[in-house]
């Protein structure tokens, strides 16, 4: 149960502190005054989005808080823990949304901060609002199969349904994929088999081609080098003035110079080191020379070896490291080709498994649904017929098995067949009542989902259900048949409805006014309760639209008495 909610800088709310009862508590007040306001901050409370727009002009955030009296503290202090929060079940369970004007927002229970989707899988335990937006969309095909869902108690087993046919759509487009795969592969095969060929037999080395080059310097200027070779070793070694013999007459004279001046014989060491080089750079030439010959035939052999290299980098390259790349893909294509057939019965074995298991739980649930339907038809009609509406329901399921047919939520698609006139044939709801008859329609559907969720969970005490102006287009008897069947709700549920009509507010435990009111030039929302003579007064104008009148006043203090006791 909710028993305070705080507003602070929330849209034209300054500041507004609102205290809740148990039974029915109703919120009344003049067109744009601000009621569906408060039941939006709710919202926003229990998980909703929010927008920036929303935090009152001129200020930096905007704050919502509530404190909820527990329904089951049990089962909410053991989900609380579950996630690390502490939860006592004999305080209040505080709420509180933070909403800056950049857009950002914050969230907490019991004062320690939380994720929204920690808040919103908490709502379910506290309230649940009905909006008037609901009868717009309430008898639409996909709602109808939401509500029957609802009632059959399949929103659990949803999440796995979901995911079941996301893991079959995932299945069935890889084996696409690679059918596809397989298709291109066919036709490019026969032309990888030829490159690879072509590539494994030119028994290609990494750095080949630079060696080569090189190679084909040397063989193309072999007569050059042999020359420029022979005629450095005959300088060094074989002239009569080669550099040998001259270091050698050197060698001698300083010996001699030794004898003469001792200080010299340190350059002797020196002179034989440079004729230890000379005569290893003479062996080296002389082995050139040697080999050195020109070998037109290996020549030839490195030049069509080297054209063969550009023929295949002109094709595959541009350079020879990338021609490598290319044989290395070529083999792994030529490799997942030859192991295609097995990854393709791999994949069809998947999608037949993600189709059985899809299969499965949709068939499961469409079980569930046909057995629910019957019985959300009669517990609508018994709630149709307590607020003297004459209702034949039929909740009809369409199925489609096959996998054309298949979604997310299964294969079912729900129609509410009825009439509210006897003898007349069975339509679509929407097309067989009016604006008013469907506010109903919509209030009767909703309690007995509510009283189905009830019995299955065992509750005794209640959660909040908040219904903001579902009375729409309904007056006269119609509204008083609608304000005893949410009276009697309240005797199960705390009730928070927002209304335009006298009939409805007459049966309040609580009754709060929302005015609009300009202080010190903006406009400025407050919130007070009514007892007494000014609850005679609302209900008045809301009866006639003037609170002073007369008879208008006569009129609201008899249906207030006539609903005091209920």
């Amino acid at each position: 149960m909710l028993q305070t909610l705080h507003i602070e800088n929330y849209a034209v709310m300054d500041r507004v502190e609102l205290e809740f009862g148990p039974g029915l508590n109703v919120l009344s007040g003049e067109t744009g005054s601000g009621k569906s306001i408060v039941v939006d901050a709710l919202g926003l409370l229990l998980g909703r989005r929010a927008e920036a727009q929303v935090v009152r002009q001129g200020a930096e955030r905007a704050l919502i808080s509530g404190a909820f009296l527990l329904a089951e503290p049990a089962g909410v202090a053991a989900r609380l823990e579950s996630q690390g929060l502490a939860c006592s079940g004999d305080e209040p369970l505080l709420l509180r949304r933070e909403l800056s004007a950049n857009g950002k927002s914050r969230a907490f229970i019991n004062g320690q901060p939380v994720t929204l989707a920690q808040v919103r899988e908490l709502a379910p335990w506290l309230a649940t609002i009905h909006s008037q937006n609901e009868a717009l969309v309430a008898f639409q095909p996909a709602a109808q199969l939401a509500w029957l869902d609802r009632y059959a108690e399949l929103e659990p087993d949803l999440a796995a349904l979901a995911a079941a046919y996301a893991a079959w759509s995932e299945a069935r487009l890889q084996l696409e994929t690679l059918a596809g795969a397989d298709q291109r592969r066919l036709q490019e095969l026969d032309l990888w088999n030829f490159q690879a060929q072509e590539l494994q037999a030119a028994r290609l080395a990494a750095g080949e081609d630079a060696a080569l080059e090189l190679e084909h310097r040397r063989l193309a200027n072999a007569g050059r080098i042999l020359q420029s070779a022979q005629s450095a070793y005959d300088a060094l070694y074989e002239s009569p003035t080669a550099a040998a013999a001259e270091l050698k007459l050197a060698e001698r004279q300083l010996q001699e110079l030794a004898r003469l001046d001792p200080a010299c014989a340190a350059l002797l060491p020196r002179v034989a080191s440079l004729r230890t080089e000379l005569a290893d750079i003479a062996e080296s030439l002389r082995a050139w020379t040697e080999a050195g010959e020109a070998s037109p035939e290996r020549l030839a052999q490195v030049e069509e070896r080297l054209a063969l290299l550009d023929r295949l980098k002109r094709k595959y390259g541009p350079g020879l490291e990338q021609v490598l790349a290319w044989r290395d893909q070529l083999a792994e294509k030529l490799d997942a080709a030859a192991h295609a057939d097995q990854r393709l019965a791999a994949a069809r074995a998947a999608l037949e498994a993600a189709a059985q298991a899809y299969a499965g739980a949709a068939a499961a649930a469409s079980r569930r649904r046909r057995l629910a339907a019957p019985r959300l038809a009669r517990a609508v009609e018994q709630q149709a017929k307590s607020m003297a509406m004459n209702l034949r329901l039929e909740i009809a399921l369409q199925s489609q098995p096959e996998a054309e047919g298949w979604g997310p939520g299964g294969y079912d698609r729900a129609g509410f067949q009825g009439t509210l006139n006897p003898g007349e044939p069975l339509r679509d709801l929407a097309g067989c009542a009016s604006g008013g008859e469907l506010s109903r329609l919509l209030l009767a559907l909703q309690v007995a989902l509510e009283e189905s969720s009830r019995r299955a969970a065992g509750r005794e005490d209640a959660r909040t259900l908040v219904f903001d102006e579902i009375d729409a287009g309904i007056g006269g008897a119609a509204a008083e048949t609608v304000g005893r069947k949410l009276a009697r709700l309240a005797g199960g549920w705390q009730l928070l409805c927002v209304t335009h009509l006298a009939q409805i507010a007459t049966f309040a435990d609580r009754h709060l006014q929302i005015e609009k009111q300009v202080r010190q030039g903006r406009a400025c929302t407050t919130i007070r309760r009514l007892e007494g003579a000014e609850r005679v007064e609302e209900v008045a104008r809301m009866l006639a639209g003037n609170r002073q009148d007369p008879t208008a006043r006569k009129h609201a203090a008899e249906l207030l008495a006539a609903h005091a006791g209920r």
